[in-house]
């Protein structure tokens, strides 16, 4: 399927970066929009203090055709570090 149609998707969070691959597996040019210089959403610094964990495992947050670093192996909870590390690769 390929289009020209673009698709602006507020946010650069992990939400946004997941809508953004799949408007690109579906043939669509996605657009995103963040208040900030970087991608990450809250995990980019201010929403968070650099030792917060998330509350849900791992597991739960990997996206299905990208994992983890095997140096994060250990960390089911990640920190806040480790999840901007995971969106950044």
């Amino acid at each position: 399927m390929t289009s020209n149609k673009i698709v602006g998707i507020i946010g650069a969070g992990p939400s946004g970066l997941v809508a953004a691959k799949e408007c690109l597996s579906n043939g669509l040019i996605p657009i995103l929009f963040e208040k900030k210089a970087n991608i990450g959403g809250i995990w980019n610094g201010s929403g968070v203090w650099s030792s917060i964990r998330t509350n849900i495992s791992k597991f739960t947050t990997t996206f299905s055709d990208f994992e983890w670093r095997t140096e994060y192996k250990n960390s089911l909870f990640p920190n806040s570090d480790q999840i901007m590390t995971y969106l950044n690769d």
